[in-house]
């Protein structure tokens, strides 16, 4: 049977889900995590965004911003080709229909002196930083050479987090961070013609709690940071209102913008959201309706339930369906889906001058704990391949790189290559350098230890693993990248999910039955153990201490086994039932496969890996209990219906951590 390379196979697998406790978002007290949930340039409108971060501490702190492009794209309903009208400011414009975009992501590094602002006009970026020389460096990389984007797409319409940075680059737990934007318009004269500004929603870190992976938890029993709002609040004049004032009379509309409090920004396509709103008048009447959130939605109140003009009479938000001049918006995300955060923008449009306008912005409110807790995907930050420290990985860089791995140049002109730190450059390792070349860098992980193998007397009378390795998305086996000192097979895979871990077993020679179990718990007996048994020398995920934690609202990750080994301790006995739980059968039963979640190459039907198995057990790795970046060692054992062990078997799993 031919088996792919892990390597050429990037595809992700299930959601996680972990339960939520009590948190909200805060747009007044200093944080640890901002988020900005409007940033916008529209050239013809004259529209712009003037940021302001600040670091309120007595001491330095670095931050690292991610902007978030989500400027939906005017496409033909059937063909799906782009079509020239635009969905700014409306999506009216649009002579098609107006499709969310993939996200693009755009990062930055600021260094913060004791009690600093830094403000910048997203348009225009900013390279020049007045701070103390003694600032640590981010990164490895020096303050000086850190500069803000200039944002160049026009129009851009997107949201910005930013979150504090300890001296050595991981993410901080220290809550000195505060932010405003302001949203400016011009006229054709650049004269400004109105402004609104909002504050950054800020988000707490639990102290202890922060590590330096690139998933921030938001909320929940493994919070690192408070959890996103439950519900948020919208009181406000209702839209299309007309108000007696002077010296015009004038027109009230309302924009809304909600945005997706925790995003995966490691992926381009992640899920929506979808808001739930309950609108309530003068009268206690109340008026609903739903539209989902793509990273980001932004839209006049009266546009939110149904096609209409700029400002839709005929909407639930408007003052004659209304009929009343006031009312008041409740605003949920409907689990699954994590939490919203939003700002709302109120125009007072004069009906006697021509463009007479003023507005103002003020931040939803926040009520309470999401009961699903936020999962904040951050994308690569890794810079394999980088040379000279400099945080970014460029073409020489890759030649050089490309030079070490066939022999013509030594490993330390490239320290920044040898991500394994074996003082060798391997194929994977150039094949990463070029990953952060095109996609810029991320935190470096921590390689861990060596771990030698689990000593093993070899017993031919019981069940032998007839394979142990690792098989794709889509079912097909893969082939190691090497063996490493030990004689233990290699897996290199870009991220730590995604794939499935593949146990195959023969009789031995005894000729008993191999045990078909993989879960089989009692948690005051560590000698009741399952028919698979499995231990890992990392935790996957959080590495959670519960023992088949893999529902929601409780999902969580699978403990190391420290010292690596198969002991009779209760730890063992909880570690390896909470591997076994993850096992699927095909009918969602922990046990072995009814027949094989393998494929042939050839048949594409289902086949095993290595000859005439009598078991295969598939373990499905997810996102909840994925794989750290570094090397974790797989260690696999199993046992017939009469009790008897066989020898141990092991494997590795590298994860290099490129998105």
């Amino acid at each position: 049977m031919k088996r792919r390379h892990l390597r050429s196979i990037v595809v992700a697998i299930f959601a996680t889900l972990v339960a939520a406790e009590p948190g909200r978002a805060s747009s007044t007290e200093p944080a640890a995590l901002l988020i900005f949930p409007l940033i916008e340039i529209d050239v013809e409108r004259g529209v712009d965004t003037l940021l302001q971060v600040s670091n309120t501490s007595d001491a330095p702190i670095g931050v690292h911003c991610i902007y978030q492009n989500r400027v939906p794209v005017c496409v033909h309903v059937q063909t799906g080709e782009t079509l020239p009208g635009p969905c700014l400011p409306d999506r009216f414009s649009c002579t098609g229909r107006c499709r969310e975009r993939e996200s693009d992501t755009i990062e930055f590094f600021l260094p913060l002196t004791a009690r600093q602002p830094l403000g910048w006009r997203v348009s225009a970026g900013r390279e020049d930083f007045l701070f103390d020389e003694e600032l640590p460096d981010l990164n490895g990389t020096p303050t000086a050479s850190s500069r803000i984007p200039a944002l160049t797409d026009d129009p851009f319409l997107g949201v910005l987090h930013c979150f504090g940075l300890d001296g050595d680059g991981t993410p901080s737990e220290r809550n000195v961070l505060i932010g405003s934007a302001t949203i400016e318009t011009r006229g054709e004269d650049g004269t400004l013609t109105d402004t609104a500004q909002y504050n950054a929603e800020g988000l707490a870190a639990d102290a202890g709690a922060v590590d330096d992976n690139d998933l921030l938890v938001l909320g929940g029993r493994s919070a690192e940071y408070e959890g996103c709002p439950a519900q948020l609040v919208l009181p406000n004049l209702a839209d299309l209102v007309i108000l007696e004032t002077e010296p015009n009379n004038s027109r009230v509309e309302t924009r809304i913008v909600l945005a997706q409090c925790s995003p995966d920004l490691s992926a381009a396509d992640a899920d929506p959201s979808i808001a739930q709103f309950v609108a309530i008048n003068e009268f206690a009447q109340r008026f609903t309706t739903s539209t989902p959130v793509d990273g980001q939605h932004s839209t006049l109140v009266s546009n939110i339930d149904g096609a209409g003009p700029p400002a839709n009479p005929r909407s639930i938000f408007s003052a004659g369906v209304v009929g009343s001049v006031t009312q008041q918006v409740f605003i949920r995300s409907v689990p699954p889906f994590s939490g919203l955060v939003g700002i709302a923008i109120e125009t007072h449009r004069s009906l006697g001058v021509a463009g007479g306008t003023s507005s103002t912005a003020v931040n939803l409110q926040g009520e309470g704990a999401h009961p699903q807790a936020g999962l904040l995907g951050l994308p690569s930050r890794l810079c394999f391949g980088d040379c000279d420290l400099s945080f970014d990985v460029t073409i020489d860089e890759v030649v050089l790189g490309l030079k070490i791995a066939l022999g013509d140049a030594a490993i330390d002109q490239c320290p920044g290559l040898d991500i394994d730190r074996s003082a060798t450059a391997t194929v994977e390792e150039v094949v990463a350098a070029v990953g952060s070349s095109l996609n810029g860098c991320r935190l470096p992980a921590q390689v861990p230890d060596f771990v030698p193998p689990l000593p093993s007397t070899p017993d031919a009378a019981a069940p032998e693993i007839a394979h142990l390795g690792v098989a794709s998305a889509d079912d097909f086996p893969l082939e190691p990248s090497e063996l490493d000192d030990m004689g233990r097979p290699v897996y290199v895979t870009p991220v730590g999910h995604g794939f499935t871990l593949v146990t195959e077993v023969r009789r031995g020679q005894n000729g008993q039955v191999v045990g078909q179990e993989a879960f089989r718990h009692d948690p005051e007996d560590p000698t009741v153990l399952p028919d698979l048994q499995l231990i890992v020398s990392r935790p996957l995920g959080d590495g959670s201490l519960d023992v088949c934690d893999t529902i929601s609202p409780d999902i969580g990750g699978v403990p190391a086994t420290q010292p690596f080994a198969f002991a009779a301790t209760q730890e063992v006995a909880d570690a390896v039932n909470d591997a076994g739980c993850r096992v699927d059968d095909g009918m969602g039963r922990t046990r072995a496969h009814r027949s094989f979640c393998t494929k042939s190459d050839e048949t594409r039907v289902p086949a095993s890996v290595s000859p005439l198995p009598q078991r295969q057990f598939c373990l499905p790795i997810a996102k909840a209990w994925e794989f750290p970046a570094g090397e974790t060692v797989v260690a696999v054992r199993a046992r017939d219906v009469t009790g008897e062990v066989g020898p141990v078997k092991e494997m590795v799993v590298r994860v290099l951590g490129i998105r």
